[in-house]
Parts: structure tokens; C-alpha cells; sequence
């Protein structure tokens, strides 16, 4: 910041120059230099643009802005707020713009909003053309932010914004007249360090370096071992002099330097290295992680302890006493992480500590309890990975049963969670053999995550719920998966052999590189057609089966072997010796587990190991053979004269489509997973089509291992028939009845059936469904490239005389699958579902669903999901369900039915809109996200209600999960934004991140909810929790706000009144102030009352949770009317309207600009999902 600005800051802050352009907004001025300073702002969700003096911030109710409390420092300045531009920034939102006369110079404090990703702010023309940029650091070091400064070149209209992702703007300063002239770069000392001090496990340097206007935007310090750098820290306070924290992770004599750069030149200033005085890195405390009895000899026994390693530990020894002994014993002193310690007595209780020493250093464990086994123990039994609750119980024969009714682990594709009876291997002397029976006692709450058998895992750490994610290979019961021509084939709780690898981090770390595609059922026909009541494909055991299985590690690799009831036995091997040691090089376990909601015995336990030099020599792997394949994800019936045909291979080759004729009509490069698209063109009538693959060589084929080929590198060709007819003209209506047929005209008088209208509706006409209950026995999909426009979208609607209904009880395939983009869906029941199949899924693109009924289905009631098997850029995007009710759904096992689910592959700018879910036997809303995906868009849930999910009306002893809003899932990031908002009466939490760390809560009315209004809790590393207006009144529990490396600015907002205890007391909901919540806050609290949704499409109340005079104004949930309620005008019938595409009606008046609902940012993955 140039000297001269400083000073006339100090000028304008005494004169205190106030441009009001709305109440509550201030800026400070002259008449040459204008300043936004977010402090002096409201502190609120910002959705049209409001002016601040000179600069205008832009903002719409798609793509709002945000100002709220943050502390930071910068320029010498004390900030207290920011202004958060949620994403990408256009002329139009997210952005701040500005008009100057002539050339100007712009300085701006801007921070990255990940604390983890440095981002940048650029200086835009109206036009969108860049003129420069300037760095938002993620994290700068000591907080203050550093300046950037944009030189304006001429007079006009600017803006500035974010070009990829959030940013925070906390001060801009616009100073209009030439830039004063900086001194030239070659002209700047270059910096001296002065001082180099070490302070615990932090290395302070300190130097001499102009930051500022005269000298550098930033100083970084590097710490050097040798040339490899070791640690940065990078500063932007303005000063002569500064100082940097680094923090180095070994001991070591390192050296300094320091750096000056410019944003606008390549080259910096360095200063010479210097010696760092010698650090030594602190010691940490070790911990004993298990003691077992290894050897009995009459009366003394011998204990085997482990402990976890210590950086720079040079010894550890080991001590022991009886329990209430006050002295020590010295045990044995050892370089590793195990010892042995003799001469103990069968039968009585020890503590032991281990002590890690380095030179003088010391550092001592806790004491560790053990009591000595008169016999020889190896084996142990913890919980591994995501589970909890259930009980291992060691019966007198030998056997071991695993009740489990009430456990919530799972074996699945994204992560892992048992109840494990184990004991360890070393690789370098152990090859094994393990086998046990199992026999199914209980399965009457088995679900598709239930398994058991035996497995081998890399690494875990016991009973650590975060450390689920590890290389496994076994022989059990469980789901396995299969591609079949394009679509998944799943077998659940079938007998297999399961590998798992791509793990190369602690087992505490996720990978989107976990595979499992070697994993693998002994028979795909083991119980084929076997169902349970409703439910078409249940897990295949059932209560009394015996299962006999046995997992061998020999030199070839892993072996899991089934012997069935008839005594033939099954095989199959994995070929990677070395599977088991990515994780920990050192060592692996193998053992028996069940998993979730089963009771399972196993017995006729035999364990044996071998010497690897003393087993067979491995044999020779086999090569696998890869069938080459070729897909057309496309509608197969248009109204068009051409059609953008996608193909999709597993191979590299080039592609053509050949018409009847077989003359080629385009070609295409593929390479495996890619989607390239041919234009193909189409006549009336029956178009039929072939396209065709040629392989590349195998020497192009890079995406096979060293292990496979190719089954043939002939030409693969797929059918393409692709039916061309219409109805009618744009801008008029295709009538639809229950009893109309394909051969139809589309009229009042000659309707045609659902499906046939579906498959030829042109964009800009309205598919109008007569009153009455329509049962197809298929779905009714909506096909990629069957789709509507931005300016005239398609309309499938009820007629206005009443709604129809679609009773799916006959589909065995589901409801609508709405896979185009631009429909609007409006005044729909849809009912009846057979088991998991969605009554109404969305994976297209730009579509709005309004006033739909899902209810008494057997899967959730509307669901966002795409394909797993597609790019991130391919899932469901911009869509938004409004004004919709999702009620009393209830899939087969009772456990994964929600109201609304935005989950698993779901893009960005995907938006909930005064939708009400209850009575849903899961959850009212689930956005939840798996590891192997990774995360999913931005989704946000507004103006919405949730209540009395996990209970059904019609039989409310039938009991489910039932949180209200399910903000997310295995702890990957969303930014998940749910906001003026209610949730009452849920059998589980009212809100949940579900293991999110970085969801988002603004005024919330949270009441009643059995298990705890708020629970923002997480396994990852970090947080970046959001909490505002939140208002929770009355739980079965208290709220929970677990926070990591995160400043806790959520209890201490005095906006938020959390509940601090359960079993539904009052007088337990408080803020940071002291103040307490009570009754006469709320219009009603009867929870008899039931939200509808209105005539104008918000939510009616009726008075419960609606906030009196008495509650404060800016906490809690105040659902008001709709500001712009549809109002669809039927078009006239098809062959009436002579093609007029602008009649009122083509498009749903709410929705505004397609594509562009609330943070919808930019296409593509946000930044939390690109780099997984």
C-alpha cells in the first residue's frame, strides 16, 4: 500500500465521509480515493445488488453474497467482517464493481476461502476480459493479509472476481488518478536476516525486507537441509522488518533464506542463507498399543509388548509393576517398537510403561494395564474402521459368536467397519492358512452392508473409527458388483473373494484410488431369483446357513477358497503377494469378522503358518483377458432432424457411425471412459444405425496392466435404432391419458400414452397428463439428448382439471428417470415403488421439478444421483425440486429411504426449495458423499421443513436412522449450505454434517428432535463449520459442535442458541451471552399442526415454530411467502397453435435464469473435488 494511501486513510477516517446506498451500508471517501470495508457492512445473505459509495457489489438470488464475522489483520488494519464470494465470479454476481474517470489504482485484502488452497482475485473489463490478477493466499503466515494491488489502465467500468473459486474480500481501496510510480524492482534492497531463533518446534526467522508499496508484495522463508527444501512461510505485513515461523519435522542443522517477490515480476530478491542454530525436534510420548502373553513355562510367563515409533528415538525401555505397587521394574531397553518382558505370574494384573529416549531426552507412556494369561495369547479382538456397538463373545468350545444386532459398521465399496478377532503377521517369516465355519443365528436385520468371513488387512488401528480405510483381501459373504452390457449387476451377502487395494497412507486417509474391481462372487447364479417379501434382491444368506471358508496366503498371492454344502471346492487368487504391504511394509493382520445388524458363529477355527521359504514356490500368473466394449448413452426416439450420438469405450480405438447404408456419417477418437460425441444426421421414421470400435495396437492401449490384454482386437459394433416422429408444433400441448395409446394424435380427443409422448415431445411443449392414475410396468425415462432448451424448455405436467397420479407398483423398474436437461416436472403424484427403485431420479441437467407427491414408495422419493462411472463434469447439475412434499417411504430393509437425496454423484448448483419431508423411514434430506467418488457439488437446502422422519404414519413401530437434514458422508468436504430452515419431531438428529467438515447452517429452527438438534462432528483433519441464527430448542440430546484446527467463532455467535442438555428439559437452549430460549418465542408449539405447502408454493406453518416479537431477529428459521409463484398457462393443443413458441407457460416464471440457482458457481468440480 503506497505511503500516500496510508496517510489519507488516516484523513478519511477522521473526516468519516459516509455514501449511504442502503440503510446499514457505509463507505468512507474522497473525492479522488473510495474504500469498501467489509466490517462497516450488514452482516447478512446478500441476494441483489447493493451499492457501497462508489463500488457496487453484485449479487443475485441464484448466486448470493455474504458478509460475516471473521477477524483478521492487514495493512495495519483491524478487519472484523468479510465479504465471502462463494465461487466464480461474473459481471452479473459475485463480484464488485466499480467506474473510474481515468486510470485508477485498486488495492484489495483478499484471502483464499480454503485455508488450504492458495486462489487468485482478477480485474475484469464489463466484458470479462482479465487485466490482472493478484494471489489470495490460503493462509498467510501470522494472519495478516498481504495487499494486492490492480492498476486500472482508462477510464470505464471494471470488476473484480474470483476466476475460479471462493475467495474473501475483507478492504478494497480505489484510488483514482495514476498510479503512483513504484520504485523499480532492481531498485529494492534486496533482504538481510537478522535473527534466526528456534522456539520449541517452531524455527523463528527474522529479517530486514521492505513489504509494501516501496519494496515486495511478500516475503516467503525457506528452511534448506542442504538443497532440499524442508519448510515455507510466507508473509505479506507491510513494514520494514519481519519475521516467519517455520516449523521443520526432524531435527537437524538447517539453513535460511528469505525472499522478496512482486506480483508482477518473474524474478525475486534473496537474501543469503544463513545457519539456523541446531534443532532438535521434541520428543513425543510414546504409547503401548498392545500386551500379550507369548510364552508359559509353569509359574512365570512372558509378556510380548508394542508400541508406536517415535521420531528420532533412539531407545525405548520398558518398565512394569503389579498393580498398586508404587515402584518400578526396569524391563528390557530395544531399538524397536516391541519387547518381550519375562518372569511374570500367570494370573495377576500389571501396568507397563515404555519410556522413548534420545541422548538426555526422555518421554514416557501412560501406564498400560495387562493381566498375564496362564496360556498363550496371539489373538485379539477389537472394532476395526467405522464401527460400533455390538459384542465378540469367546464361547467355552473354542467357537466365537459375533452379535451384532446393533451394529452400525459395514462392509462396503468406500470404506470398511467389523468387529475383528485378529492376530498379527510377519510377512518376512509367516505365510498362513486361517479357515473357520460360520453359521448365520440372526439375519432378520440384515442389510446390503452386512457381511462376514475372514480377511486380511494391511493395517488398522483398533477401535479407531477414523482408521477405515486399508488394502484387505478375504473370503466372505458380501456384496460384489459387475458390469453387464453398460448397466451394474449387484449381488448382495453372496459368497466371494474380496481384494482391495490402492491405499498408500495411514489408515486414517481416504483414496478415490481404492479398487476393488479384482473382487469377485464364487457363483454369479449362488441363489439366483431369491427374494424376501417386497424386496427382489436381498443379501443371499439366510438365517441357518453354514458357510465354510478359508483364506490362504502363499508365495503366489492370496487365496480364498469356499468349500460348499456339497463338499466342491471354489477358488479364487489374487496374484499380489505384496497386496497387504503398501500400507505398512513391516507388517499386516488376518482374522474373522461379521459386520452390522447379524448374529454369526464361527467354529472348527484352524489356524497354521509356514515359513515362505518352506511353501511352494509361487505359480505363474496368468494373463487377464479384457472384452473391449462400446456404448451409445442416448435416446433412442427424437423429434429431430439430427442427434449428438455419445460413445463411450474401455479401450483406445477410433470409432464411426454407419448409417443403413453403411456409409460412414462421422468418426471419433476414443480413449477409455471418455465420452466423444458424433452429429448424427436423421429421417422420419426408423433410423437404423451402427456404431463401430476398432482397437488402437496393444503398444496404445496404456490403460492396461502389465498382466492383461486384450480379448481380441477385432471391430466391436453396437445397433443404434433411433426412431424420428413428433406431435404438434412448439408452444402447444401433447394431451396424455390412462387408457391413451402410441397410436394416438396427441389431442384431448386421441391422447396418447405416457411413454410415446415422452419419446417425441419437442422443446417448448407441454406434455399435459389428464386426471387419474396411470400404472406403467416400466419407467419412464427421459434419454440423454431428449431434451429442452434455456428458452423453451419441455413442461410434463397434470392438466389443471386435476392431478395424475403414477402408481409404480407394476414398474420392476422404477418411476421417471429424468436423464435430459430443461424439463420442467410440475403437479405430479407418484406412489407405490417397488423395492429400490427410485419413483423419481434426476441425473440430467437444468431442470426444474415443482409440486411433485412422492410418497409409500419403497426408495427415496426424489433422489439426484448420477453414474459412478462417469466424470465429475457428467453428474447432475444446476436442477432445482421445489415446493414438493416426499413422505412415508420405506425401502425393504427399512434403512436407506430418505424424503430428498442430492448423494453419491451429484454436480454443482443443485438446489432444494420449500420442500417438506417427513414420515420417511431414513432421512428427510441426505447429501451424502463416499471416499471412492469423492466429493460431491455444493448442494443447497432452503426455506424447507423436516420433521418425523425415521417413523411411518400408518405403522409408527416401524423405526428407521430419521435424521432430519443428513448434510453429508464420510467426512469428505461439501459446503453443503442449509439455510432458514426447520426440522422438528425426527427420530434421530434435526441436523447433521453426518461427518462433513464444512457444512453451512444460517437460521435454523431446530425442536424436538430425538437424538439431538445439531451434531457438526467429523473424522477429517481440519473443519470449516458455518453457524448462524441457529436455534435449537428441546432434544433427546444436546447439541454437539466438534471443531479441528478451527477457531470456535459458532458456540461464541450470539445469534446461535445451542442446547446443552437433553432428555427434552427446557431451559437448556442458550447463547454465548447467557440468554435463554423459551416457549413464547414461537407462534405454536404444537406439533399436531402440519406444514403444506401453500397456494403460491412456499411452506404454511400454521403457526408451529413461527418466531414471535419475542425471539431475536436474527436467529431462527422465518419462512415467508414466494415472491415470484408459477403460474403455468396450458398451451393449446397439438395442431392448434401454428408453432408459437413464445406463449405464456413454455417456461416456469420462478426459475430465472437456467442453470444458475444459488452457488451454482462454475461448471466442472469444485475446488474440494478436484484433485481426488
Amino acid at each position: 500500500m503506497p505511503t500516500a494511501l496510508r496517510h489519507l486513510r488516516s484523513a478519511i477516517a477522521a473526516l468519516a465521509v459516509a455514501a449511504l446506498a442502503l440503510v446499514g451500508l457505509t463507505s468512507t471517501a474522497t473525492a479522488d480515493q473510495h474504500v469498501l470495508n467489509a466490517s462497516d457492512l450488514e452482516a447478512r445473505v446478500y441476494d441483489a445488488d447493493f451499492q457501497v459509495g462508489q463500488f457496487i457489489v453484485n449479487a443475485t438470488g441464484d448466486t448470493t453474497v455474504e458478509v460475516d464475522a471473521n477477524n483478521n489483520t492487514g495493512g495495519g488494519m483491524q478487519f472484523t467482517q468479510r465479504l465471502k464470494m462463494g465461487g466464480a465470479g461474473d459481471a452479473e454476481s459475485r463480484s464488485v464493481q466499480f467506474t473510474t474517470t481515468g486510470e485508477a489504482v485498486l488495492s484489495v485484502y483478499v484471502m483464499s476461502s480454503s485455508s488450504s488452497a492458495d486462489r487468485d482475485l482478477a480485474l475484469y473489463t464489463l466484458d470479462g476480459t482479465e487485466v490482472a490478477r493478484v494471489p489470495a493466499l490460503g493462509a498467510p503466515s501470522g494472519g495478516d493479509i498481504p495487499v494486492g494491488t490492480l492498476v486500472v489502465p482508462d477510464a470505464g467500468t471494471y470488476y473484480i472476481a474470483s476466476p475460479s473459486s471462493g475467495v474473501n474480500i475483507y478492504y478494497v481501496e480505489l484510488t483514482e488518478g495514476p498510479a503512483p510510480e513504484r520504485p523499480a524492482w532492481d531498485a529494492v534492497a534486496v533482504p538481510t536476516i537478522t535473527d534466526v531463533t528456534v522456539d520449541g518446534g517452531d524455527i523463528v526467522v527474522s529479517y530486514d525486507g521492505v513489504i509494501g508499496f516501496e519494496g515486495a508484495d511478500l516475503a516467503t522463508a525457506t528452511l534448506y537441509d542442504g538443497e532440499t527444501e524442508v519448510a515455507s512461510g510466507v508473509s505479506g505485513t507491510p513494514g520494514d522488518a519481519g519475521s516467519i515461523t517455520l516449523t521443520p519435522d526432524a531435527s537437524g542443522d538447517y539453513e535460511v533464506q528469505v525472499a522478496l517477490t512482486r506480483n508482477d515480476q518473474e524474478t525475486a530478491l534473496l537474501s543469503e542463507r544463513v545457519a539456523a542454530p541446531s534443532f532438535t525436534l521434541p520428543l513425543a510420548t510414546p504409547e503401548i498399543t498392545s500386551a500379550l502373553t507369548s510364552a508359559v513355562e509353569g509359574d512365570q510367563a512372558t509378556v510380548t509388548v508394542e508400541w508406536g515409533a517415535v521420531p528420532e528415538a533412539e531407545t525405548y525401555d520398558l518398565a512394569y509393576r503389579e498393580t498398586g505397587a508404587t515402584d518400578w521394574t526396569a524391563g528390557p531397553s530395544t531399538a524397536g517398537t516391541s519387547a518381550d518382558i519375562t518372569g511374570l505370574t500367570p494370573g495377576t494384573s500389571y501396568e507397563l510403561q515404555v519410556t522413548a529416549l534420545r541422548g538426555v531426552d526422555t518421554a514416557t507412556s501412560e501406564p498400560y494395564a495387562v493381566t498375564v494369561s496362564g496360556e498363550v495369547e496371539r489373538w485379539l479382538s477389537a472394532h476395526a474402521g467405522i464401527s460400533s456397538n455390538g459384542e465378540l463373545i469367546e464361547n467355552a468350545d473354542g467357537s466365537l459368536t459375533f452379535s451384532l444386532l446393533d451394529n452400525n459398521g459395514k462392509i462396503a465399496d468406500s470404506e470398511d467397519g467389523f468387529m475383528y478377532y485378529y492376530t498379527e503377521i510377519d510377512p518376512a517369516t509367516e505365510n498362513f492358512t486361517l479357515s473357520a465355519t460360520f453359521t448365520v443365528n440372526d439375519a432378520s436385520l440384515k442389510d446390503n452392508q452386512s457381511g462376514f468371513g475372514i480377511v486380511a488387512v494391511d493395517t488398522f488401528e483398533p477401535n479407531n473409527r477414523a482408521a477405515r480405510y486399508f488394502n484387505n483381501a478375504g473370503v466372505m459373504s458380501a456384496k460384489y458388483t459387475r458390469d453387464v452390457d453398460g448397466s451394474l449387476e449387484v449381488a448382495y451377502g453372496t459368497p466371494g473373494g474380496k481384494f482391495v487395494d490402492g491405499y498408500t497412507d495411514a489408515p486414517t486417509v481416504a483414496s478415490a484410488d481404492r479398487d476393488m474391481s479384482r473382487s469377485q462372487p464364487f457363483d454369479w447364479d449362488f441363489r439366483a431369483g431369491y427374494t424376501e417379501g417386497s424386496n427382489t434382491n436381498p443379501p443371499r444368506f439366510t438365517e441357518g446357513d453354514v458357510y465354510e471358508y478359508t483364506l490362504r496366503k502363499s508365495n503366489t498371492g492370496f487365496h480364498a477358497i469356499w468349500t460348499d454344502q456339497d463338499g466342491e471346492v471354489h477358488e479364487i487368487i489374487d496374484y499380489e503377494p505384496d497386496l497387504l504391504l503398501q500400507q505398512d511394509p513391516d507388517k499386516y493382520y488376518v482374522g474373522i469378522f461379521a459386520a452390522r445388524k447379524i448374529v454369526v458363529t464361527a467354529s472348527d477355527i484352524e489356524f497354521t503358518t509356514i515359513h515362505p521359504d518352506d511353501d511352494e514356490a509361487p505359480l505363474p500368473r496368468p494373463i487377464t483377458y479384457v472384452d473391449p466394449t462400446l456404448s451409445a448413452d442416448v435416446t433412442r426416439t427424437t423429434p429431430h432432424d439430427s442427434l449428438d450420438v455419445p460413445l463411450v469405450s474401455n479401450v483406445h480405438g477410433e470409432a464411426v457411425v454407419r448409417d443403413g447404408d453403411g456409409d460412414v456419417v462421422g468418426e471419433v477418437t476414443l480413449a477409455p471412459g471418455e465420452s466423444r460425441e458424433i452429429t448424427v444426421p436423421l429421417e422420419d421414421g426408423t433410423n437404423e444405425l451402427t456404431a463401430e470400435l476398432t482397437p488402437a495396437p496393444k503398444e496404445e492401449q496404456t490403460q492396461l496392466g502389465e498382466y492383461e490384454d486384450l480379448s481380441s482386437y477385432d471391430p466391436v459394433s453396437i445397433p443404434i435404432t433411433i426412431e424420428v416422429d413428433r406431435f404438434g408444433e412448439p408452444g402447444e400441448s401433447i394431451h396424455v391419458a390412462p387408457d391413451g395409446t402410441a397410436n394416438g394424435d396427441g389431442t384431448p380427443e386421441n391422447p396418447l400414452d405416457l411413454h410415446t409422448a415422452v419419446a417425441f415431445v419437442q422443446p417448448g411443449q407441454q406434455i399435459v397428463l389428464a386426471p387419474g392414475t396411470y400404472r406403467p410396468t416400466e419407467a419412464v425415462v427421459v434419454g440423454r439428448g431428449n431434451d429442452g432448451t434455456a428458452e423453451a424448455p419441455i413442461t410434463l405436467m397434470s392438466h389443471p382439471d386435476g392431478r395424475a397420479t403414477l402408481d409404480l407398483s407394476d414398474s420392476t423398474s422404477g418411476g421417471i428417470k429424468l436423464r435430459g436437461d430443461y424439463w420442467h416436472l410440475y403437479d405430479l403424484e407418484i406412489t407405490g415403488s417397488q423395492g429400490y427403485q427410485k419413483p423419481l431420479l434426476i441425473q440430467g441437467d437444468h431442470n426444474v421439478v415443482e409440486r411433485i407427491e412422492s410418497h409409500h414408495n419403497q426408495d427415496t422419493g426424489v433422489q439426484i444421483s448420477g453414474e459412478a462411472s462417469e466424470p465429475y463434469e457428467m453428474w447432475p447439475s444446476d436442477n432445482l425440486v421445489v415446493s414438493s412434499v416426499s413422505h412415508n417411504n420405506v425401502d425393504p430393509q427399512g434403512n436407506d429411504a430418505d424424503g430428498f437425496a442430492a448423494k453419491l454423484t451429484v454436480g454443482d448448483g443443485n438446489v432444494f426449495r420449500y420442500n417438506i419431508a417427513h414420515h420417511n423411514i431414513d432421512d428427510g434430506w441426505d447429501l451424502y458423499a463416499k471416499s471412492t467418488t469423492g466429493p460431491i457439488g455444493d448442494v443447497v437446502v432452503e426455506d424447507s421443513v423436516a420433521y418425523r422422519n425415521g417413523q411411518l404414519e400408518d405403522d409408527p413401530e416401524r423405526t428407521g436412522e430419521g435424521n432430519g437434514f443428513k448434510l453429508g458422508g464420510e467426512s469428505m468436504p461439501g459446503k453443503h449450505l442449509l439455510r432458514n430452515s426447520v426440522s422438528f419431531g425426527n427420530l434421530g438428529r434435526g441436523v447433521t454434517s453426518n461427518s462433513g467438515p464444512d457444512v453451512r447452517v444460517h437460521d435454523v429452527t431446530s425442536y424436538d428432535n430425538a437424538s439431538g438438534n445439531l451434531q457438526l462432528a467429523t473424522s477429517a483433519s481440519t473443519t470449516d463449520y458455518e453457524v448462524s441464527g441457529m436455534l435449537s430448542y428441546v432434544a433427546g440430546a444436546a447439541d454437539r459442535i466438534d471443531l479441528r484446527e478451527q477457531e470456535d467463532t459458532l458456540t461464541t455467535e450470539p445469534s446461535n442458541y445451542l442446547t446443552v442438555a437433553g432428555d427434552f428439559v427446557r431451559d437448556a437452549s442458550v447463547n454465548s451471552e447467557g440468554d435463554l430460549v423459551s416457549d413464547d418465542w414461537f407462534g405454536s408449539l404444537d406439533t399436531d399442526l402440519v406444514p403444506e405447502i401453500a397456494a403460491d408454493g412456499s411452506i404454511e406453518m400454521h403457526g408451529l415454530l413461527e418466531l414471535s416479537d419475542q425471539a431475536p431477529a436474527e436467529t431462527g428459521a422465518r419462512l415467508g411467502a414466494n415472491p415470484e409463484p408459477t403460474v403455468i398457462t396450458l398451451l393449446p393443443p397439438v395442431g392448434t397453435a401454428g408453432g408459437d413458441e413464445d406463449r405464456p407457460g413454455n417456461r416456469p416464471p420462478h426459475v430465472g435464469e437456467p442453470g444458475r440457482p444459488p452457488f451454482a458457481g462454475e461448471q466442472g468440480p469444485p475446488e474440494h473435488a478436484r484433485n481426488r
